[in-house]
């Protein structure tokens, strides 16, 4: 039988995006901290986005790769998905 491990998930309130973008104003991840929070998108399509995904003509964003990291046989691996 194999083990499985279950991330803990858990969401903003109302307050606290507000509270998590004036604490990283100015920084070098503002701009992807807000395009994360404005999408919604989870943190593996947050960290494997790509400026190929960003089409600025059209205004879209099309998540084609996610980004892990994990743990194998006691190294840390980073796992990327297309």
């Amino acid at each position: 039988m194999a083990a499985f491990e279950y991330a803990i998930v858990s969401f903003y309130n109302a307050e606290e995006p507000n509270q998590l973008l004036a604490v990283i104003r100015g920084e070098r991840i503002e701009l992807f901290v807000i395009l994360a929070a404005f999408y919604g998108l989870s943190r593996s399509e947050a960290v494997g986005l790509k400026w190929s995904a960003i089409d600025l003509l059209n205004w879209t964003i099309n998540i084609k790769h996610t980004a892990t990291s994990g743990n194998l046989n006691g190294r840390y691996i980073e796992i990327g998905k297309d």
